[in-house]
């Protein structure tokens, strides 16, 4: 027995050391080349692979694909004689006998990968189990001539271990011929989820219990469980979920589940990955389904704001309803669709590993001849412009028209349809005969040709269609969106060239409006289509503005090409940021921020996620990094705001590997600015400077009566200036550092240039003040009932807000007879909260809570409430203070710092430092002159956005980013 064990160990070692060509026990060399190899078609591309079934399935449509099995590879490979080998993480292979066979890396796998290597025959290894099962199949990627991965993260530690750069990302896809939203069922107005319960992942059960409970607060949801005869109590639901299981799905049934809903959940259990999610999110966006799920790096980064992203309930709730609308729920589905049919396709991913292994192919895509018919130079000019628009690139224009015109690079212009055709045919594989009376938005092309990705018909059609009907634009026969139909209108189709005759080309341009096909047709969506519309512009039949849609995956390439390998392996699941040498980024523009809300601490500087919410909105998203050491360092969102979060290591990692030009900084510090000052040298550097982080002690000094150290107090507050004279003198100097200041205030200028005894030229500063959102705090006419009406919402957190002057002065009025006649409400939280209210607990006309609460549950709280009751000892809270002014509040504060720059005698109520009394005065003036409280409310509303709207200030902000 010790014999054979030997022999065998012996063959072993032989042929492993066969497989290294260089005989160092190293990867293959980094010289292997088996390019340039040309297939006039993908479908003929022999491929012979070991996968399991589901991949297999996912490929077998895209090339000439064969499983191999253990016992008779060699055979097999001999007869079929493949272009190239496909192993995959496969657990179990063809029929399960590769199991324990690629993770062990078998004899039978050592044996197959030594004939491809002395026969020539590349080896590819995709990994589809990173990040989780990494380090399990490391052997087999060593010995493959070319390795891709779900992960990005995973791209440096297989870089190091392979010791070549053939290291490539590819992610999930969805093969269209399964998956795409042809209609085969009547959809449920349900969710649904297809999946597993899984008791040993907290987080997901935590997460699937949350989702349930706000699905389920709003619609119906259907489950089918996965395991469902599965007896193991670990992936048994809790009895709760009983009534929502509707019993189990066959794998080839899935399509009930995918179709047959207008919602599906889909659930990660791996969320830090910045590229890695569960495949299940391509196939059902290809569905056309609307699409929840549980929070994924990943799936923000390829898909973006395509897919509902977030573990938060209240969210979940709210994007629900949403949907209610008919028009945005049909809209929101096609953008996801578009992206998965121009990215993310098996058909898209077969032909990058093809590329990557035998080089550049012959240009696969579709080309399209536009062919119109033109009476005038008018008509000419339109029929450019509606081109033009088009974001699908491979096509050309085709003119028909008597009218002399000169042909360029995009345009030929035929005096007869015949000549047209000859010359079309001979450069096109589709045609697309335009109206001039008609509308074509801009990706009406785009989607006809992304629909060849799943039909097959002689016409791909809009069946149903907006079109004008008496001075108005109303959709048509509203049933036959991705639907077969028996016949198609040729101006709004797509023909396949090789289907028709030239009689029927020339009929069809001559007769483009009356012109129809009376043959079996694919009609897709209505939109980027309308009949008899001369406008620029249909917003009834144009796309929904979605401005994040996730990365390109093509521009990752580069990415990925600038990974390098690391000196030693990194071991484990899942990379650090500071490890994985890759940030992925939206955006040119990170902005750094020592807190940033979450959906459990709301208040943490709302008012920059307000900004941020504004910058991406009008198109410049910013990247977001929390720099505390308070959180754990890694990804999350928050109302579809990404942030990356770490310390010292994770942000420069980050401003090195992200290339950002601009940096945008609040709430600098010496600590902070210590760390990244050798990163953003040379990078465009723009600081908002808010109060507390710029001010010496005593400006503050309310915030430190607790504190008896004065002395360390004191040494705190030199140090803090003699940081910002530091900051100050880059500016003003050639440096490298381009430095821009953004003071919220003119308080604050003045005050920080006496502290500092030092300014700025005036190029270097400027004055913006915090964002109020007119849009969600809106105006309307307040009742003068609601001056009784007298709400606060402050932080409790220290001194500077004033809140027992608030105290006070509804003690003060409780001895006032029109005190009973008065409704306070106190909302707020903070380590002062609960020994600052006490005092006024016993009143039944005061009602508190200690919560925090969201911007629109504030906005809603103010429709109900006439006065805004803010005193403070500084100017903090400003932002609440005009939120509330914006809805129509009157606020009663305090006349110190920079206050009177927003309030006035015009639109509030101001009263000296520490002046309860006064408070008191002005909510008896209010209840006693309702035309005072109406004529401040109005004005309070038009102050604020007069001062502090989108064009005072992020337009502006905007402008420094650029």
């Amino acid at each position: 027995m010790n014999q054979k064990i030997e022999e065998i160990n012996r063959l072993r070692a032989q042929l492993l050391n066969e497989m290294h060509s260089n005989g160092e026990g190293e990867a293959p060399s980094p010289s292997l080349m088996h390019g340039n190899k040309s297939f006039i078609r993908m479908q003929d591309i022999k491929i012979a692979c070991i996968m399991d079934e589901f991949t297999f399935n996912c490929f077998a449509p895209e090339c000439n694909l064969q499983q191999v099995t253990p016992s008779d590879w060699k055979n097999e490979l001999e007869v079929f004689q493949p272009d190239m080998f496909f192993l995959e993480s496969a657990w179990r292979g063809l029929n399960g006998l590769w199991k324990a066979k690629i993770d062990y890396f078998s004899d039978e796998l050592i044996e197959l990968l030594s004939y491809c290597k002395v026969n020539n025959i590349p080896v590819i290894f995709w990994n589809k189990e990173d990040p989780v099962f990494h380090d399990t199949f490391q052997q087999a990627a060593r010995y493959a001539d070319y390795v891709f991965t779900t992960d990005i993260d995973c791209v440096k530690s297989y870089k190091t271990i392979v010791n070549h750069d053939r290291v490539f990302l590819l992610p999930f896809a969805a093969q269209t011929k399964y998956h795409n939203p042809i209609e085969r069922f009547e959809r449920e107005n349900k969710f649904c989820f297809a999946g597993a319960y899984y008791k040993r992942y907290k987080d997901r059960t935590r997460d699937l219990e949350t989702f349930v409970d706000a699905i389920t607060s709003e619609k119906q949801l259907d489950i089918y469980d996965r395991n469902y005869f599965d007896k193991n109590t670990e992936y048994r639901f809790p009895r709760k979920y009983r009534t929502l299981i509707k019993g189990y799905l066959k794998a080839n049934d899935i399509g009930k589940a995918y179709k047959g809903y207008r919602f599906n959940v889909n659930m990660n259990s791996v969320k830090q990955s910045q590229s890695m999610c569960a495949r299940r999110v391509f196939e059902l966006l290809a569905s056309n389904t609307v699409t929840f799920s549980n929070y994924s790096r990943a799936i923000r980064n390829l898909l973006g704001d395509l897919v509902i992203c977030t573990d938060d309930g209240r969210r979940i709730r709210d994007e629900i309803r949403k949907f209610d609308d008919a028009e945005y729920y049909n809209k929101f589905r096609l953008v996801g669709l578009r992206k998965v049919l121009s990215e993310h396709t098996y058909r898209i991913r077969f032909a990058y590993i093809i590329e990557k292994v035998f080089g550049k192919q012959n240009d696969f895509s579709k080309r399209v001849a536009v062919v119109a018919k033109a009476g005038s130079k008018e008509d000419i000019n339109r029929i450019r412009e509606q081109f033009n628009k088009q974001t699908y690139t491979n096509k050309r224009l085709y003119i028909c028209a008597a009218y002399e015109y000169v042909s360029d690079d995009e345009v030929e212009l035929f005096a007869r349809s015949e000549e047209a055709i000859v010359r079309l045919r001979e450069e096109s594989q589709y045609i697309a005969i335009l109206s001039i009376d008609d509308y074509y938005g801009s990706n009406y092309l785009q989607d006809l040709v992304l629909a060849l990705e799943y039909g097959d018909e002689t016409a791909i059609t809009k069946a149903t269609y907006f079109a004008q009907v008496n001075d108005r634009v109303v959709k048509q026969n509203s049933d036959n969106s991705y639907k077969y139909v028996e016949s198609a209108c040729v101006r709004r189709s797509l023909l396949t060239l090789d289907r028709i005759t030239n009689a029927d080309i020339e009929r069809y341009i001559e007769n483009v409006n009356d012109a129809e096909i009376g043959s079996r047709s694919l009609s897709i969506d209505e939109y980027n289509y309308a009949m008899n519309v001369a406008a620029a512009v249909c917003k009834e039949a144009d796309d929904l503005r979605i401005q994040d849609t996730g990365i390109v995956l093509s521009s990752l390439d580069h990415v990925v090409e600038s990974i390098h390998a690391g000196n030693a392996m990194v071991t484990g699941s899942i990379r650090p940021l500071n490890e994985s040498e890759c940030y992925l980024s939206k955006s040119k523009s990170l902005l750094i921020v020592d807190d940033y809300p979450s959906y459990s601490d709301l208040y943490r500087n709302g008012f920059i996620h307000s900004r941020v919410v504004e910058y991406h909105d009008r198109g410049h998203s910013v990247d977001v990094f929390r720099f505390s050491e308070r959180h754990r360092a890694g990804f999350s969102e928050f109302n579809g705001i990404d942030i990356a979060s770490g310390y010292y290591e994770e942000i420069n990692h980050l401003l090195f590997y992200a290339k950002h030009n601009t940096v945008l900084l609040h709430f600098l510090t010496k600590a902070l600015w210590d760390g990244i000052k050798s990163s953003v040298k040379g990078k465009r550097i723009v600081v908002w400077v808010h109060g507390a982080e710029i001010q010496p002690w005593w400006r503050r000094k309310h915030n430190f009566q607790a504190r008896h150290d004065k002395d360390a107090l004191q040494h705190e507050s030199e140090q803090r200036l003699a940081f910002w004279r530091e900051l100050f003198h880059l500016a003003k100097q050639e440096t490298g550092y381009d430095l821009h200041f953004v003071f919220v205030s003119q308080y604050l200028v003045a005050t920080a240039f006496e502290d500092l005894n030092m300014d700025l030229p005036l190029e270097k500063f400027s004055i913006i003040h915090n964002y109020i959102n007119g849009e969600v705090f809106k105006y309307r006419t307040k009742d003068r009932s609601l001056r009784t009406k007298i709400l606060s919402i402050r932080p409790f957190a220290n001194h500077n807000y004033g809140n027992d002057l608030t105290v006070k002065t509804i003690l003060l009025l409780s001895s006032l007879p029109i005190f009973r006649e008065l409704e306070f409400r106190i909302i707020g939280k903070g380590e002062l909260f609960k020994e600052t209210v006490k005092p006024i607990r016993k009143f039944k006309n005061v009602i508190i809570e200690e919560r925090f609460l969201r911007q629109e549950e504030i906005a809603e709280l103010h429709q109900h409430y006439g006065v805004f009751l803010v005193p403070t000892r500084m100017d903090s809270q400003g932002v609440s203070r005009d939120e509330a002014m914006s809805s129509g509040l009157v606020p009663i504060t305090t006349n110190v710092a920079a206050i009177p720059e927003f309030v006035d005698s015009s639109c509030g109520m101001l009263v000296d430092a520490e002046d309860f009394h006064g408070l008191a005065d002005c909510i008896i003036e209010l209840y006693q002159n309702p035309d005072l409280f109406e004529r401040l409310s109005w004005n309070a509303s038009q102050r604020v956005r007069v001062q502090s709207g989108v064009q005072q200030t992020i337009i502006r902000e905007l402008e420094l980013l650029k």
